[in-house]
């Protein structure tokens, strides 16, 4: 395949990833805040979607701010050229929104605007899933949204030690 194309594909995928993440979670919270949410019938499936792009969108936000990947339990080495090549790639998207080592200076072009805003929706949404489960009744959050609310809590408090520790 071309590799221009390639490029654009990938820049489409991401996009919709991102779309599908704003939007599914966008439309629970609002439904946890109008207070419909005790006849909102959630199809397994959706919720799988949703589990899916919210690990995607929380993998590029803790790359972005240099929270280091999970370590394996016991290295495969079968696995090993994979986990560097992710590293690497993990790396990458840090470099992109300026927030690598110094010597790393930010990619320009439109990976800089897509890893901002994957970061800022990231944010935004995770805010307000946070609210609404301290906020609400427990039995009023949609399961995802409170899973979206406890994974985002972690990753801010780890954002937060490392800006703190640095």
């Amino acid at each position: 395949m071309n590799p221009q194309l390639a490029k654009v594909f990938a820049g489409v995928i991401a996009l919709f990833a991102l779309g599908g993440f704003v939007a599914l979670h966008a439309y629970a919270v609002y439904i946890v805040f109008a207070s419909s949410a005790s006849g909102f019938v959630l199809q397994p499936t959706t919720e799988h979607v949703a589990n899916g792009l919210t690990g995607l969108v929380s993998a590029v936000f803790a790359a972005a701010f240099g929270i280091p990947k999970p370590a394996a339990p016991q290295p495969a080495p079968a696995r090993a050229p994979a986990a560097n090549a992710l590293s690497v790639r993990l790396g990458a998207v840090q470099r992109m929104i300026g927030l690598g080592t110094a010597d790393a200076a930010p990619v320009p072009g439109w990976r800089t605007t897509l890893a901002a805003l994957y970061v800022g929706a990231y944010i935004l949404i995770s805010v307000a899933a946070i609210v609404a489960l301290v906020m609400l009744p427990a039995a009023s959050v949609v399961s995802y949204t409170r899973s979206l609310a406890l994974v985002a809590f972690g990753a801010f408090i780890a954002v937060a030690t490392s800006l703190i520790l640095s």
